[in-house]
């Protein structure tokens, strides 16, 4: 593969054309490795970057690394100026997630902060597994981390390093809102998988709504093993469905399962996204999409 660990992508260099310059490849690659050794034979010491991405098992530091840009970057002017990794950081820093399907700013009505104030909150916490013995607050495990619905400043918080912090995510605040208002009972799981197209409103999952799954395509395809463990990162599990899969779970009772297919004769690589039957009694088609690409986005960066 012709890109190098920091991102470089050595194909369009004519350095590497002219054969003058070898790329260092993936950090995860013999090819790095090979390169490295060069480096320490030649130069007596080795690319800061390229060593880290394969002491630390990442292919693309800008890519898989939630450190980049790190200071192998800031007290190295190669390979990117400091405009652009300021731009990294800033960008990165962003929420993500902030438009629907036809790029409508994601909003959330008051009026299911208020509805599920009318709620019985311990039966809701009976229904969904979530602990709500503290008067106003609502806590549950969104993908493996503690998250918590504050009723009374109508906030929801995430733990980061053993601290709740708020968080600035509108997609995340509607999708549970939603989730809390619309449950009520325990819904048997475990029957019937499904994908969005054998769903009752299937139509809804075509052109500019259909599930964006191929950037965790492009970033899991080739390694398989990576992708499990991000996923199991995440609480999910790997599950003996397709060449590699796992289940992860937004709330507790919510089970969706990601099915990757490397590349066969004749046969791209592909994946799939299935969930559980009762995800139509929780989710309407809009919110089934959100709860997709809110996922995809932990994925992607974990």
């Amino acid at each position: 593969m012709p890109t190098g660990a920091c991102g470089i992508n050595c194909d369009v260099c004519r350095l590497n054309l002219l054969g003058l310059c070898t790329s260092c490849g993936a950090g995860k690659s013999d090819e790095a490795k090979c390169k490295l050794a060069t480096q320490e034979r030649i130069l007596g010491s080795t690319c800061s970057v390229l060593s880290c991405c394969v002491m630390n098992s990442k292919a693309y530091c800008i890519r898989d690394c939630n450190q980049f840009p790190c200071e192998n970057y800031d007290l190295n002017p190669y390979p990117f100026s400091q405009s652009y990794l300021s731009m990294q950081k800033r960008r990165r820093q962003q929420p993500t997630l902030q438009m629907d399907p036809w790029g409508k700013p994601v909003t959330v009505p008051d009026e299911l902060w208020d509805e599920i104030l009318k709620k019985d909150l311990n039966l809701q916490g009976t229904v969904t597994l979530a602990d709500v013995h503290t008067p106003g607050e609502i806590r549950f495990d969104f993908l493996n981390v503690i998250t918590l619905i504050d009723l009374t400043n109508r906030l929801i918080y995430r733990e980061a390093h053993g601290v709740m912090e708020p968080v600035d995510n509108p997609m995340l605040e509607l999708i549970c809102l939603t989730y809390f208002k619309k449950v009520d009972r325990l819904y048997p799981i475990g029957k019937d998988l499904i994908g969005s197209k054998d769903m009752k409103q299937s139509i809804y999952f075509t052109g500019k709504n259909r599930l964006n799954k191929e950037p965790v395509l492009r970033r899991f395809n080739n390694d398989h093993e990576e992708f499990v463990r991000c996923g199991e990162s995440l609480g999910g599990k790997k599950v003996d469905l397709a060449d590699t899969a796992v289940v992860l779970y937004p709330f507790p009772r919510v089970p969706i399962y990601y099915l990757l297919w490397g590349e066969q004769e004749n046969y791209p690589s592909r994946i799939s996204v299935l969930f559980d039957r009762s995800i139509e009694e929780l989710f309407s088609p809009p919110m089934i999409w959100g709860v997709v690409n809110l996922m995809n986005s932990y994925l992607l960066t974990q």
